[in-house]
């Protein structure tokens, strides 16, 4: 059986049966954050797997890690009660779980939920199977709930024409106006000096002549 439990803060740290004591230093050494989920085994201890993955998907937001955390647990505790466990699941203790949750019991789960689920489990498993603790993957995704592609994303450069640049150069580097007065409220002194060191800095590759047009 899996417990999800919090893990330590400040100073605590986890009294295992046998009277031996794992400080919150260590933990954290381990990959456990304050706060985040710990899985423990029946007899309380640490689960190696479950805590590993836990530590894997870390970087996702505290709210979604324990979301998942519990999604495990209660497949691990069905699993248990038909003589299974998540190293030996087959596809058909997932179809029997999404049964069992869908349409037994006092309050059965909505499609949304189960699919919320059903991503939880999948990510688990995949992850399983990426790290050789197993060769297969129980979890077949539902219609409609495939995993998203991200459109990769291009950075736009967009070359400041000559225009532009002496736009920028007299009035953000030089502090004029745009009539070419002094501005009364610009700080610096030494104006020439600031927009020769500002050509040197920036003027190369920022105009649109000086860059080669794409190929195409």
């Amino acid at each position: 059986m899996l417990q999800i439990k919090a893990s330590v803060r400040g100073a605590q740290g986890l009294c295992l049966p046998d009277g031996k004591f794992l400080s919150a230093e260590r933990l954290h050494s381990a990959g456990v954050r304050a706060d985040y989920p710990l899985a423990l085994t029946r007899d309380m201890r640490p689960h190696p797997v479950v805590n590993e993955y836990l530590r894997h998907i870390c970087f996702l937001d505290r709210k979604t890690v324990w979301q998942y955390a519990y999604e495990i647990r209660a497949f691990a505790s069905y699993l248990d009660s038909q003589g299974s466990s998540l190293l030996t699941a087959q596809r058909f203790d997932v179809n029997k779980y999404r049964t069992s949750r869908l349409e037994v019991g006092q309050k059965p789960i909505t499609m949304s939920t189960w699919l919320q689920i059903e991503s939880a489990l999948d990510g688990f498993f995949n992850w399983m199977r990426a790290e050789g603790l197993r060769e297969t993957q129980p979890v077949e995704r539902s219609p409609g709930n495939k995993k998203r592609r991200m459109k990769p994303r291009r950075m736009k450069i967009r070359h400041l024409t000559l225009e532009q640049w002496a736009t920028f150069m007299l009035l953000g580097v030089r502090g004029k106006t745009p009539t070419g007065s002094e501005h009364a409220g610009f700080r610096g002194t030494a104006t020439r000096r600031m927009r020769t060191g500002c050509e040197i800095a920036l003027g190369t590759g920022n105009l649109n002549v000086s860059v080669k047009p794409p190929e195409r």
